[in-house]
């Protein structure tokens, strides 16, 4: 209704340049606002109470959506309690088949599923809010589509060709899809233009709003906090071969394998608004402890329309790709019955990650701004062709040469004494959307 008279406390917080007394909790009405002695003063509202009149009406239509309160107080009037249902799965197949006594192949398949609503931890777990002002992030549950899934696939064939020559070759996928908004039905249904009379918003849906509680009272953030659908992909291919010489053991391969991540979200796109007390405040008090009190109140502020901070993010769909290879040779020497001697070398020839249609760009110093008039210093994409640098921001290192060595002694009959040493190469990052 408007009516924050009990708010008011009675405590004198300070005098304003006019002489007039600084009421903790006063709403002060924006549209009075005027330089008074080089101070921008307000007039509060009468009994601190706004005429329902001046009301936004996105402000009204979006109040009607929010609970009644379930209990008399002033403020902590609202019981929250909701469901917080999860129904995880893991499904599992293991099949070997020996084709005959030199040849066989294995086949594993790995299916796991998650429907859940909300997420571990605030402020990503339930908060009982309806929709579509809920920021509850449903995955799966209520949307009538798939929740969190994952699957591992798995196909090794090996192959003995001779008494002392294997052959073994291995195929695998590892996918990951966890679609994280919240929830998605209002992503994609909730017209705030036709709905609220809301414009700005990048795509449909209901914005955010935060900053609405304070200490004494309030409301929950509402709208959506994440909207996105998160894949990965690890497509991997092996290939080696063991070979048996005399007291030597020896085995060459291979190692292939692509890490994919797709990040299409919206996350923000719908339209971020943050209020605060500052648009009923008093601005000539800025600054001022005014005795520890504070004056406006964020909730009025929304009433009235007045937005501290707004912003509106693009839609996103980063297809991110990395290549990897390695190559291995070694041999393990049986010296004696007791003594064995290893040696290896590997290379490993880590990729970058790189945007599939080169859309990732960076600062270019020579690169002319057309939104500054052409000065230099614009933004430059990797990639060949037009529009693009025609290079690569970031070079794969091409010496990842890694050699091996070990050695094992069988003291006695209960002691076997093994020492190593080696160099290896750490990977590059899958997943890195800021490039050097």
């Amino acid at each position: 209704s408007g009516d924050f008279s009990k708010l008011l406390t009675g405590k004198n917080l300070a005098t304003d340049t006019q002489g007039n007394p600084i009421l903790e909790n006063t709403i002060y009405d924006p549209a009075t606002e005027q330089t008074v002695n080089s101070a921008v003063v307000r007039t509060p509202f009468p009994g601190n109470i706004i005429p329902q009149s001046r009301f936004d009406p996105v402000a009204v239509k979006i109040q009607a959506l929010i609970p009644p309160p379930s209990s008399s107080g002033l403020v902590n009037n609202w019981a929250q309690s909701y469901p917080w249902p999860r129904t995880q799965i893991i499904r599992s197949i293991k099949v070997d088949h020996n084709f005959s006594a030199s040849q066989k192949v294995s086949f594993y398949w790995m299916w796991y599923t998650s429907d859940e609503l909300g997420v571990g931890g605030s402020p990503a777990a339930p908060d009982g809010l309806p929709i579509p002002i809920t920021s509850t992030r449903y995955k799966g549950i209520g949307t009538g589509a798939s929740g969190v899934y994952s699957h591992t696939l798995r196909l090794n064939y090996d192959y003995t060709i001779t008494p002392t020559v294997l052959l073994h070759a291995g195929l695998g996928e590892q996918r990951f899809y966890n679609p994280d908004s919240s929830p998605p039905s209002v992503l994609q249904d909730y017209n705030a233009v036709t709905q609220l009379g809301l414009v700005g918003g990048a795509v449909n849906g209901f914005p955010q709003l935060t900053g609405l509680s304070s200490s004494f009272g309030g409301m929950l953030n509402m709208g959506p906090t994440n909207a996105n659908k998160y894949f990965t992909d690890k497509p991997t291919a092996v290939l080696n071969v063991t070979f048996v010489r005399g007291s030597h053991t020896y085995k060459v391969g291979a190692e292939w394998r692509i890490d994919a991540n797709t990040d299409r979200n919206e996350r923000g796109s719908t339209g971020n608004y943050t209020f605060s007390a500052l648009e009923t405040g008093l601005p000539s008090t800025q600054g001022q402890n005014l005795a520890g009190g504070t004056v406006g109140f964020p909730y009025a502020s929304f009433l009235l329309g007045q937005v501290d901070s707004a912003t509106v993010s693009t839609p996103q769909d980063p297809q991110l790709r990395k290549q990897s290879w390695t190559l291995f040779a070694q041999d393990a020497w049986k010296i004696t019955r007791k003594l064995t001697f290893t040696y290896g070398l590997r290379y490993d020839l880590e990729g970058q990650a790189r945007e599939l249609h080169d859309r990732l760009g960076e600062f270019g110093p020579n690169i002319p701004n057309p939104s500054a008039g052409g000065l230099l210093g614009g933004m430059v994409y990797e990639g060949y062709g037009p529009g693009k640098c025609n290079c690569e921001f970031t070079k794969r290192y091409p010496y990842g040469l890694g050699p091996r060595l070990g050695v094992a002694y069988q003291i006695d009959s209960k002691t076997v004494f093994r020492a190593g040493w080696g160099i290896t190469y750490g990977s590059t990052a899958a997943y890195n959307y800021i490039t050097n």
